[in-house]
């Protein structure tokens, strides 16, 4: 659903509000994880809602590494793909070191936190490329 929810709203808004949207919900929905916690029917609506949102960055992601790299198109998004495992890796690795130390607390924190520097980085370095023949604003 995200991810079909995730084009369309690409394609209407823009590649960079949906990634800022996308992560900045993710990452409310990381700090709630204690919420989810609470009971059963809480635990189905916040994954729902947080698997919804991880997928709805995808389409936005594809785009901008599409149009980041037009001439490879191929490599760019095998790029991405790979990025992407990269920070599976890290975040595995991360987390269990995180809940060895810290318990489940200390991975909604650490979690959390990525989630925040990841939004800091992608506002601080994202910036939407000029239309060709429109006037900059």
């Amino acid at each position: 659903m995200g991810n079909a929810l995730g084009g369309r709203l690409t394609d209407a808004y823009g590649p960079r509000r949906m990634i800022l949207a996308g992560l900045g919900t993710s990452v409310v929905f990381l700090a709630l994880i204690p919420v989810a916690n609470l009971a059963i029917p809480v635990a189905l609506v916040w994954a729902f809602l947080w698997g919804a949102t991880g997928w709805l960055v995808a389409p936005a992601q594809q785009f901008r590494t599409v149009t980041a790299v037009p001439g490879n198109v191929p490599i760019g998004l095998g790029l991405l793909s790979s990025a992407q495992y990269v920070g599976l890796f890290v975040a595995g690795l991360a987390g269990g070191a995180a809940l060895e130390s810290y318990g489940r607390a200390g991975v909604v924190v650490l979690s959390t936190g990525f989630g925040l520097v990841a939004l800091l980085f992608t506002l601080a370095t994202y910036r939407e490329r000029p239309k060709v023949g429109v006037p900059a604003t």
